[in-house]
């Protein structure tokens, strides 16, 4: 089953939705550093 989730940082202040079928897996894969989208947000929080 897939979920939708919604990330907040208050460092860039802004949100970030997708969906995964292992919230807490896909939490940690955004806050490591990639080289993506993402990473200037890191710390990402569950909203």
């Amino acid at each position: 089953m897939y979920t939708v989730y919604i990330l907040y940082s208050e460092k860039i202040d802004q949100y970030y939705t997708g969906y995964t079928n292992n919230i807490d897996r896909r939490l940690s894969e955004h806050n490591r550093r990639k080289g993506k989208y993402t990473d200037r947000g890191i710390p990402w929080i569950n909203q």
